[in-house]
């Protein structure tokens, strides 16, 4: 009967797990044994089911633990189709091997198994989406930073794709200036950058002292309008760096912590995240320790 034998593994009316007995098979809590069973009350070595001819013999390995045949306790004992071997509070139940049920079982543990690597990745995919996302919102910010007649520093965020600098109250930044047109300047948000434009005005657009019609602007540009002066500062991906105006109205250069971060962000997630090789890896290599302490 031990050619074509099934072991089937039952807990509280539901088949867990399907066996195969082609040698032998240890059963116990230790998670080396070939049919695992993580219960306190269970040897780490219980018993084995062992195939000897044509039969199968169970046969008890620990010294203290029960193991019942049909609700009779045994040491040893050659079991036949239908026979329960309780191993409280697992049920082992002896059945001639089906391939295709336990084709079913294997198909569905590792379908089971794929799922569940597919919903971690896909928590880990979505946290760093959403972390990449909310990095990129706080990167695309911009600012203009402006000294008053007192040496008080003003920022004023750019906030719209199409922000208007010139004297007309309608405009984003209102500037007290005569020599100011109505509507000056066009600061104009593509992507990641910004580019600054020059509205046919009266007295012109510098940036860095240089009149302009159009032009790109960088971390630290400084616009002149009428008598106004202003510096631009943004925090897009392309920039790793941002100036902050002293009292002096000089300039100081500092490194960008959220730039920074964006981009160790975006390293572990194309990491992780694309090489599901290590991902399924470094998973494992968890289950193992925590199997073994």
């Amino acid at each position: 009967m031990a050619q074509g034998s099934q072991i089937t593994l039952i807990q509280d009316g539901k088949v867990i797990d399907q066996f195969e007995l082609q040698d032998t098979l240890s059963v116990g809590r230790n998670p080396m044994c070939d049919i695992h069973l993580p219960h306190r009350c269970i040897s780490r070595k219980h018993c084995i089911l062992e195939k000897v001819g044509e039969e199968v013999c169970l046969k008890k390995e620990s010294e203290f633990g029960v193991v019942k045949v049909n609700g009779q306790d045994c040491v040893q004992k050659y079991l036949k189709v239908g026979d329960q071997v309780s191993i409280s509070p697992y049920i082992l139940q002896i059945s001639p091997w089906v391939q295709k049920s336990v084709l079913g079982v294997e198909e569905l543990k590792i379908k089971d198994q794929e799922n569940a690597e597919e919903a971690e990745v896909h928590s880990l995919d979505h946290f760093f989406t959403a972390s990449l996302e909310e990095t990129e919102e706080s990167s695309e910010r911009a600012k203009l930073i402006m000294q008053s007649e007192t040496g008080e520093k003003l920022e004023y965020e750019v906030q719209k794709n199409e922000f208007y600098i010139g004297r007309d109250l309608s405009c984003d930044l209102v500037l007290e200036d005569q020599r100011v047109s109505m509507k000056n300047t066009l600061l104009l948000k593509q992507g990641n950058q910004f580019i600054v434009k020059d509205l046919d005005s009266k007295n012109g657009t510098f940036v860095d002292g240089i009149q302009i019609i159009e032009k790109k602007l960088i971390q630290g540009s400084k616009i002149q309008i009428g008598n106004k002066e202003m510096i631009f500062s943004s925090e897009t991906p392309q920039m790793l760096s941002h100036f902050s105006l002293e009292k002096e109205g000089k300039l100081q250069e500092e490194m960008t912590l959220n730039s920074i971060s964006k981009f160790m962000l975006e390293g572990f997630y194309q990491f992780f995240y694309r090489n599901g090789n290590f991902f399924r890896f470094f998973k494992d290599f968890r289950h193992f320790l925590l199997s073994i302490f």
